[in-house]
């Protein structure tokens, strides 16, 4: 998935900058979507290791298998690149004996966190090297050309919900709703002439009645949508690569007072948090402040989960807003805001939007039955 060679470049300066200032000489890149952030490649490094070292100095090293040369030797603003035979090779063949050779002259090397340990054990002989997430960090900001792909991704989980929502108001069963939510792919791939359709992507997911007090419990598809009771429908795509969401907590049929007040409340937390979070505030604050909110309202038990993250090429990606999280805001990271509420015997009730920091405030990217940038819990209760 190729932007521009100044694009990539842009990418691998900034990578290339944030560990000169982290103080190493040289990191290694080795997931898949790492990869592909910085070269543009597809690669599956699950069977054969595909690894990239990136010297702050020097221009970047491929290390990877024959079998993958003719992928590797188009990577973006990589020219040195290093073939070894198979996994399973003879001395100076194997890719432990390139990891080595490559990895001797550099200096003060750190490693992203999800390198294989057999890779580090070679890479370590001389002495420990740290994990970092530096190339996280750097993905966590995004540049106005991913913006483009998300903001078109965000579009698409909209109308993904849409079409849910205009089943379930036809007493459709949740496997008609989630199939007519899924036929995005389609509007996806007819505007995607010249790309990979294995960046498209579009996952409908329905969560009926009491189950969905379980957060990754998903209802069967012959179910149909109970009357009365929380139903969580979450439209989750990727466009090109890039992922966003939007979730909704609806109710089909009269609601009872007492549910009422559990969707107002569900509502009114996710926008406590929208209100509070601001560029170069900490991510830990916001979740301490849902946290501290859902127990002074006699929910604390009923929390299962952060309160949100971030999306790009990954679906959950930095920054991540928990508690104990490290991460700060900071303008064109793009963020999921999802307080969540799972109540034994009663069901979940969650909202999540796709939402961009802005060098000021909050700009949403989805926006499924908000009305000048909020949501009425009453519209989410259907006749």
């Amino acid at each position: 998935m190729r932007f521009s060679d100044s694009e990539h470049a842009f990418r691998l300066e900034a990578l290339r900058s944030a560990v000169r200032k982290a103080g190493y000489g040289a990191y290694v890149v080795y997931s898949d979507v790492n990869i592909l952030y910085l070269t543009g490649l597809t690669v599956d490094s699950n069977e054969r290791h595909v690894i990239l070292i990136v010297p702050v100095e020097k221009p970047p090293i491929f290390i990877g298998p024959l079998l993958e040369r003719d992928t590797l030797l188009k990577a973006a603003g990589v020219s040195d690149v290093r073939i070894y035979w198979d996994l399973d090779a003879t001395e100076g063949r194997r890719w432990r004996d390139f990891v080595a050779d490559a990895i001797k002259p550099l200096r003060k090397v750190a490693v992203e966190p999800n390198l294989p340990a057999e890779i580090y054990a070679v890479m370590s002989a001389s002495g420990p090297i740290p994990c970092l997430p530096i190339i996280d960090e750097v993905r966590a900001i995004k540049s106005a050309a991913e913006l483009k792909l998300i903001r078109r991704s965000a579009e698409f989980s909209d109308i993904g919900i849409e079409r849910m929502f205009a089943k379930i108001t036809s007493d459709a069963t949740i496997g008609e709703s989630v199939s007519r939510g899924s036929s995005i792919v389609k509007d996806m791939s007819q505007e995607s002439v010249g790309m990979e359709h294995y960046y498209n992507r579009a996952l409908m997911v329905c969560q009926a009645g009491p189950e969905s007090a379980a957060p990754h419990f998903i209802s069967s598809h012959e179910t149909p949508i109970p009357q009365g009771q929380p139903t969580i429908v979450n439209s989750v795509t990727r466009y090109h690569g890039y992922c966003a969401e939007v979730e909704r907590t609806f109710v089909k049929g009269s609601a009872s007072k007492p549910m009422l007040e559990l969707l107002n409340f569900i509502t009114e937390a996710q926008q406590l948090a929208i209100d509070t979070i601001r560029p170069g505030m900490p991510c830990a604050e916001v979740d301490q402040l849902i946290q501290k909110y859902f127990a002074k309202h006699g929910h604390a038990d009923h929390i299962r989960h952060r309160m949100g993250h971030g999306f790009g090429l990954s679906s959950h990606e930095k920054p991540f807003t928990a508690e104990g999280s490290p991460d700060t805001y900071l303008p064109n990271m793009v963020i999921s805001i999802e307080p969540g509420m799972y109540i034994p015997g009663i069901g979940g009730f969650r909202h999540s939007d796709t939402v961009l920091v802005t060098e000021t405030a909050l700009e949403f990217l989805t926006g499924y039955a908000r009305t000048y940038g909020r949501l009425d819990p009453r519209a989410l209760v259907l006749s």
